[in-house]
């Protein structure tokens, strides 16, 4: 295989050095989201998705010329931010198969969307299996967005924007921040209350209904509020008032 270049090579460590500290976002996400068909990487081996994923936190990501093609163009002075697999092909000239077959691989430079202008991508990445209650986020009148997120969280919930952002097609992520939401819209005090009380209103609202469609997130839900409180159970039982509205809103 080809010699990767010092500039792969440092793409390629510092996805490494991700996996190594337990950031197993790019992994969830390359493999749960569906990109559109225009989209090269709709084309691309899991392994490549993740690179790309893990390196500039996006799939829209195309090679030099694949930009020109959508209109827009790379700027001026850019370095490829990803680099992905390419096979080798090669045709046997001793038999005389014109059938090419893969005698290796070579790393190909590629830009994401963020390193172009010029004109808009309007499409977006999409779930692989739309998340139960779906309807209620569009009654509340929030716009659900899947897209690269940072690597400390899988999804959240722009009150402001009336947005619900989404890096994943986990159903459970989805709930934790559809209860945000019906927090903020039942709880004319919500910019007051303290981030670790909504977290676990959130969460517990989350679990219960993750548990009516028959999914059992009971045990990451405790060592997710675990983390914001000391005591899970006082916190819980504190939060049973707002998780209420929260599941009457929802559930409606």
């Amino acid at each position: 295989m080809k010699e990767p270049t010092p500039k792969a090579m440092i793409a390629l460590n510092h996805m490494l050095e991700k996996f190594q500290s337990g950031d197993i976002g790019p992994i969830v996400q390359a493999a749960t989201l569906r990109v559109p068909e225009t989209w090269p990487a709709a084309r691309w081996s899991l392994k490549n998705r993740i690179l790309a994923y893990a390196e500039a936190d996006t799939l829209s990501v195309r090679g030099f010329r694949q930009w020109e093609q959508v209109s827009r163009n790379v700027k001026k002075g850019t370095c490829a931010d990803v680099y992905i697999y390419g096979p080798i092909l090669k045709k046997d000239d001793k038999t005389g198969d014109e059938t090419a077959r893969i005698v290796g691989y070579c790393l190909i430079p590629m830009f994401s969307e963020k390193q172009t202008e010029g004109q808009p991508i309007t499409e977006q990445l999409t779930p692989t299996n739309p998340p139960p209650l779906l309807e209620v986020a569009h009654r509340l009148n929030l716009k659900v967005e899947y897209m690269p997120l940072p690597p400390d969280r899988l999804g959240d919930y722009c009150g402001p924007r009336q947005r619900i952002h989404l890096a994943t097609d986990d159903e459970h992520v989805f709930f934790h921040e559809l209860a945000h939401a019906a927090h903020a819209a039942t709880d004319p005090n919500y910019r007051q209350v303290p981030g670790e009380q909504k977290e676990v209103i959130a969460e517990f609202s989350a679990c219960v209904i993750a548990s009516l469609y028959g999914y059992d997130y009971s045990g990451n839900a405790w060592h997710y509020i675990s983390m914001s409180d000391k005591d899970p159970l006082r916190a819980v039982t504190a939060a049973l008032t707002a998780a209420e509205k929260v599941l009457n809103l929802i559930l409606a």
